[in-house]
This record gives C-alpha cells, structure tokens and sequence, in this order.
C-alpha cells in the first residue's frame, strides 16, 4: 500500500551551485510503506475487520480472508466474499474444556458429536437440570427429587414399602417426537427396580418405562424392559411388541422414538453415539400425553435411588 506525501524544506538555497540545495528534495515522494507480500508460503492477503458484540458480521461488506474477533470468545473468518459474507468460526466456544485451575484449557475435536454436548439452540424442551425443576410436575411422593444435590443432575430415590413409581414428568411435544436420557448412576439391590424414561396418559394415569431393571431370573442382573403400569402402583407388564432384552453392562443412554402412541421404538446405548434398537414398535395400550423420568421400588423391601445427568427432546 503505498504512501506518498509533499515536501518542502524550511531552508534556503545557497549562493554555491556546487553545493547540493534544500529544494532539490521539494518534490513529491512515495514511499512503499505496508505491502501484502506476506510470508513464505502465503498466497493471499488477509485483515482484520473488527469485532463484533457476539457472533459473526451481520451488515457490511467483506473480502474472502477477513476476521473479526468477537466478545464472547470466537474468532470469525470470511470465507465467502459478500455483504456481509459467509463467514466461519474457528475457534472459541463449547469445545473447550476447562482443566485443573491454572492448567488452561484443552480442545476436544468434534465434541460436538457427543450425545453429551449441549444443544446449541436450546428449546422449552431441553432439560440440563441446572437446579430448577419449576417446569416439572412431581408423580407420587418421592423420598427425594432435586436437582441440587449433584450439579446439573436430578436425583430421584423411591422409599421403600410399596410397589410404585414415582418421578417428574411435563406434557411431550407434538408428535412424532424422540426423547433421550442419560442415567448417570443407579443403585439395583431387588427385582423390579427401574430407573426409567417415562411415557404417561395426560392424566398421568396409566404409565409405560423403559430402562435397565434389575432381575434375578436372568442369568445377567440387568434386562432392559418396556414395562406398562395401570397406574403408579399396580403394574400390567410388557406391552405389545415389548419384550426382555439381557443387558450385562450398564448402558446410561435410552432412548424413546414416540411415532405414535401406537408405535414407539425403544434404544439403548452404552456411549449415546451408536444406538441399539431393542423393540421396533410397542404399543403401550393408551393414548402418550406427558413425558418425563421415573422409577419404579421393589415390591416392598426396597427403595431405588438413581441420579439422571440430563433428558432432551427432538
């Protein structure tokens, strides 16, 4: 980018000729002052073009090369010339993982993909259980149901001395819809113990879980089953299309894809990235309204206690 500017010399000629003369610098000079060549190896000029409040340029005009560094945290780059431009975020953001104090931070590639990032836009229907359960209606009496006692987890136990199920649940979104849920952590020590995703009439009245429950009869200690409740105390059993699938290991993600109340499929998964399809299709004999989390006590000698780390819709 070349500079140029006028010049003239405070002082006089002098009288000898021989002698070189202050206005023979009074001319207009160029100077080549910031010129794009770049370093070895670069083939295109780049700049930077300001910052923005959050996010990406919203209005002007801008050349491929371009970047803006934003107040929360990312640094943009126009990789489309436009007004205002494509533009991409290299850096910044939900990827970064805080370390020990004073350790910095460390970047996880496509975290992303993780069952367990959160939403980028998150709806009334994403539920991270930061402390506020205010959404929720309480099912039965638990002996306890916080979002507080973990962060960022709710914590359900069912006391001992009946055979119920107790839980939260809201109204589900429009049909068909799909409803995940990790299970973070959960005590088996009896049969009938279940920690579950939870389907319920609009009431509730009748209710359908599906999760591990615990199971002697089998020759592992977990079975994953859709189980169909009359209500919260007195259960039918498996549904139409519902059937025991064994389960040796522990799979914190479920999954429930609701098509209709007719036809619901049933997943599991032991890293919310690759999902089994247990049950194609159950039908849980009555019309889906609410959806939430629960779990089901043992006949009468023993409670359950499960901690849930998150539950989303789509």
């Amino acid at each position: 980018m070349p500079i140029t500017h006028p010049f003239v010399s405070e002082k006089s000629d002098s009288g000898n000729a021989d002698l070189l003369q202050p206005s023979y610098w009074n001319a207009a000079h160029a100077m080549d002052a910031a010129s794009p060549a770049g370093l070895a190896g670069a083939t295109s000029a780049a700049r930077f073009v300001g910052g923005t409040t959050t996010g990406a340029p919203v209005a002007g005009t801008f050349a491929v090369g371009d970047y803006v560094v934003a107040q929360d945290g990312k640094i943009h780059i126009c990789t489309v010339a436009g007004s205002p431009g494509t533009w991409t975020a290299v850096s910044g953001g939900a990827d970064l993982v805080q370390v020990a104090s004073g350790a910095g931070s460390v970047r996880i590639p496509g975290l992303k993909g993780s069952a367990d990032a959160v939403p980028a836009s998150p709806s009334a229907y994403d539920e991270e259980f930061d402390g506020d359960l205010s959404a929720w209606t309480t099912l039965g009496s638990p002996a306890t149901s916080n979002a507080t006692d973990a962060k960022s987890h709710y914590h359900l136990a069912v006391p001992n001395g009946q055979w119920r199920v107790d839980g939260i649940y809201k109204a589900c979104p429009s049909m068909p819809f799909t409803v995940t849920a990790k299970i973070t952590d959960y005590l088996h020590s009896a049969n009938y113990q279940q920690p579950a995703i939870m389907l319920g009439e609009a009431s509730p009245g009748k209710l359908l879980l599906w999760g591990p429950l615990f199971h002697t009869a089998h020759a592992f200690w977990t079975t994953f089953v859709p189980l169909v409740w009359t209500n919260r105390t007195s259960r039918i059993g498996l549904p139409s299309g519902g059937s025991e699938t064994d389960g040796p290991y522990r799979k914190p993600y479920i999954r429930l894809i609701v098509t209709s109340s007719t036809s619901i499929a049933t997943q599991f998964s032991e890293d919310g990235l690759v999902w089994v399809t247990a049950h194609a299709a159950v039908n849980p004999g009555f019309t889906v309204g609410v959806v939430g989390l629960g779990a089901s006590s043992n006949d009468t000698t023993a409670g359950h206690d499960s901690m849930f780390d998150w539950i989303r819709f789509t």
